[in-house]
């Protein structure tokens, strides 16, 4: 099996600190598939900065699964990542985007579930739609603040 959409999981820190130059305990792993000529979202522009790319489908779902497992963190949006790190007990910077009809913290995450090893960053404008056609304003200003909170929670040194 194959992830045929994209995801940033981290045996990590967070891409504007590696950009920088900011010394990482971590390596950051960009994981997806991308079909040629596209990109994460088919308009955000190159995938985000990685030590290592698989974005052509070359890791398997149980390659991936043994990633996380062995993973400081995971940095991706809602869809199979969440409960994946969940699972692992990962801390995860969830990126919160537009359709949330379906994506709401209040669908993904029953009240009886330990959700604090979750950093939940969400749009200022969270869009409750329904619909993929619209084009909801994705906007996150003082995304620094989740990432902060992100690597307060990051395995430093993990390993499985």
């Amino acid at each position: 099996m194959r992830v045929g959409f994209a995801i940033l999981a981290l045996v990590t820190t967070i891409t504007t600190m590696a950009q920088n130059g900011t010394v990482s305990p971590y390596s950051i792993f960009g994981i997806g598939e991308f079909r040629s000529g596209t990109t994460i979202d088919n308009r955000a522009g190159d995938a985000p900065f990685a030590h290592e790319k698989y974005h052509a489908g070359e890791l398997s779902l149980t390659d991936i699964m043994t990633l996380l497992e062995s993973s400081a963190g995971s940095i991706g949006s809602v869809g199979w990542l969440l409960p994946a790190s969940m699972a692992y007990n990962l801390p995860m910077l969830c990126i919160f985007g537009g359709w949330g009809s379906s994506n709401c913290p209040e669908r993904l995450f029953d009240p009886r579930i330990d959700d604090n090893m979750i950093v939940k960053a969400m749009p200022d404008n969270f869009c409750m739609c329904s619909r993929h056609d619209h084009k909801c304003d994705k906007q996150i200003t003082n995304f620094e603040k989740y990432i902060h909170e992100f690597r307060s929670i990051a395995r430093i040194g993990y390993k499985a």
